[in-house]
């Protein structure tokens, strides 16, 4: 790390410090994230990685992510002992590295069924060991499905083509709250006061408070709620440990500040009402809660780049390369502001640690979300204007003649004709 970095990083720590805040800290998941292998010679990504504007990153086991799937074989051994040796650059790195897990199981996952909750608790406590011997902060848990598989957070049989009755959704939650509970006992063994950081939790249910309150659990990811309930009520495995959990709140579309705000804000003091739905405060298992959930902001780089399936119909395929970085600079900034501690940036197609060429606007972005993350470390205020409100994502902007004030970032092309 250069001399300069280090005092500015040592200084940023001094300022967070000083105003007794969590130091806020921005992780990247980009589509070229690190693996054991690539870390090392002859791609040097560690090297890379340590040069960019992040304090941490998403790193796949190639042998093993998919944690309601099969057995991981034994290749993962040797892939897990490899991460470690990376362990004391981590840690001298100042880096908080998450494995990425995701959730998306076999294709005939059964919550009821013990063989199979015996193989993802395997797996588990592999990846939990992994975390642990390299000095990574925790996992990153996706909770999205991919692939055509089932869906394991929705109560819906296999094939049904209507929710399950109410009798079914306490039967099945009640298993899933038990394997929940399993998931944070054997996390915590395998690595104690790890995070498990998450695309999203309760915050994908939060419209269903309403008002008016609607019954959230036909919904296909009701499922959630039972399986952080049983998170919650794993014991701590020594005094002085604690499990905390990240609701990642994946808001790639957020409009502008205030969003992002109202996003953490409902984290504490609407989804919790999740809990034991319908029981009155204090309740134990929402006291658990508050201690343990914090809640995270998302930056999704390819939509506010307008690259991709972005690149027109979309808000921000409107702008100018000035007014695309603009937006960049102000979402870094205003996701880690209103992040209890954590916000993540994804990209898919301008890769940052293995930059494309096709992408000359990579290394300016760099810059803006260096310079963003700069100013709220150091505590300091926004230095531009705000970018005006996106409109709502779904909409487009061709169907928004109400924001002619577009037009100062925008050449017109696609948006309504300038006044």
């Amino acid at each position: 790390m250069h001399l300069k970095s280090l005092y500015l990083c040592i200084l940023m720590s001094v300022s967070a410090a000083a105003n007794g805040q969590t130091p806020k800290r921005l992780i990247y998941w980009g589509w070229d994230a690190p693996n054991p292998t690539t870390l090392g010679p002859p791609n040097n990504y560690f090297d890379r990685m340590v040069a960019l504007p992040f304090d941490g990153y998403l790193i796949y086991m190639q042998q093993g992510e998919y944690i309601f799937d099969t057995r991981f074989p034994a290749a993962f051994q040797g892939e897990a002992d490899l991460l470690a040796t990376f362990r004391d650059r981590f840690i001298a790195a100042g880096m908080s590295n998450f494995l990425r897990v995701m959730a998306t199981p076999r294709s005939d996952w059964d919550w009821f069924s013990d063989t199979q909750w015996s193989d993802a608790e395997y797996n588990l406590n592999l990846l939990g060991q992994a975390v642990a011997r390299a000095g990574l902060r925790g996992i990153f848990f996706d909770t999205e499905i991919y692939y055509s598989r089932p869906n394991p957070w929705t109560c819906r049989p296999l094939g049904a083509a209507t929710s399950c009755s109410q009798a079914r959704f306490d039967q099945v939650a009640a298993k899933v709250r038990e394997r929940g509970k399993r998931f944070g006992d054997v996390f915590q063994q395998a690595a104690p006061n790890a995070i498990i950081l998450t695309t999203w939790l309760l915050s994908y249910l939060d419209w269903y408070l309403g008002p008016p309150v609607q019954d959230w659990r036909v919904d296909p990811w009701a499922l959630l709620v039972p399986f952080l309930e049983g998170i919650l009520q794993s014991p701590s495995p020594s005094p002085g440990s604690l499990l905390s959990i990240v609701d990642g709140h994946e808001s790639y579309y957020t409009r502008n500040a205030q969003e992002y705000a109202d996003d953490t804000s409902n984290v504490h003091n609407r989804e919790r009402l999740f809990i034991d739905f319908g029981l009155p405060d204090p309740d134990p298992l929402r006291q658990a809660y508050d201690r343990q959930l914090t809640s995270a902001n998302a930056i999704y780089l390819d939509y506010l780049m307008a690259i991709s399936t972005f690149t027109t119909q979309s808000p921000t395929s409107c702008l100018s390369d000035a007014g695309k970085l603009l937006l960049l600079k102000h979402r870094v900034y205003y996701a880690l502001t209103y992040a209890d501690q954590y916000a993540w940036l994804y990209s898919e197609m301008m890769p940052l640690i293995n930059p494309d060429p096709s992408q000359p606007l990579t290394q300016q972005a760099i810059d803006k979300i260096r310079y963003a993350r700069n100013l709220v470390l150091l505590g300091l205020p926004f230095d531009e204007p705000a970018p005006p409100d996106l409109p709502y994502f779904f909409l487009g902007c061709r169907t928004n003649p109400q924001h002619p004030e577009w037009c100062q970032y925008c050449p017109c092309s696609c948006c309504p004709p300038c006044p």
